[in-house]
């Protein structure tokens, strides 16, 4: 597999093997993150929100599920667009001008109806890039709200731990 812009060597190519490692690695670790990042942004909006419920909220083992749930759900998704871009058949051109293995450019060496592809990458995308998004905004929007409400004696926002 020929590849432009390789790090660190003047073959700017990487094989076969080295392409696969490197879209699953790069997918699993992405969908990974949206989902963390949509985990952590519920931690903050209990840790913010309800304070005083927190630890019953944030329980040990509902982080461990949440951690558990992101890490499985972000490698599964990987896993599944790994094998459904890797199982389309390919037309002579080994080329990728990209500067690392992705999905859109592996598609484009396909010599086959390629739909079932792009409508897993639809969907996959709703469900790990939309809907974290989504539940982010919610989170710090309540976060926003909370704080907007927090007022000192005199009216003004509290300046220190106590209000001084």
């Amino acid at each position: 597999m020929r590849h432009a812009g390789a790090f660190g060597s003047r073959l700017k190519s990487i094989a076969w093997a080295g392409c696969v490692a490197q879209l699953y690695i790069s997918l699993s670790l992405g969908s990974t993150e949206c989902l963390l990042l949509a985990v952590m942004s519920y931690d903050r909006y209990a840790a913010i929100c309800q304070p005083l419920r927190y630890t019953a909220i944030m329980s040990r083992r509902l982080c461990l599920q949440m951690m558990v749930t992101a890490w499985l759900s972000g490698s599964g998704n990987a896993l599944v667009k790994t094998v459904l871009t890797l199982r389309l058949p390919r037309c002579g051109r080994n080329r990728i001008n990209h500067f690392f293995c992705e999905v859109p450019a592996l598609l484009k060496l396909a010599c086959a109806d390629t739909s079932t592809n792009m409508a897993e990458l639809l969907a996959s995308g709703v469900f790990l890039l939309l809907l974290p998004l989504g539940l982010i905004l919610v989170s710090y929007s309540y976060i926003g709200a909370a704080v907007l409400r927090m007022r000192s004696v005199e009216g003004r926002l509290l300046e220190g731990p106590i209000g001084k």
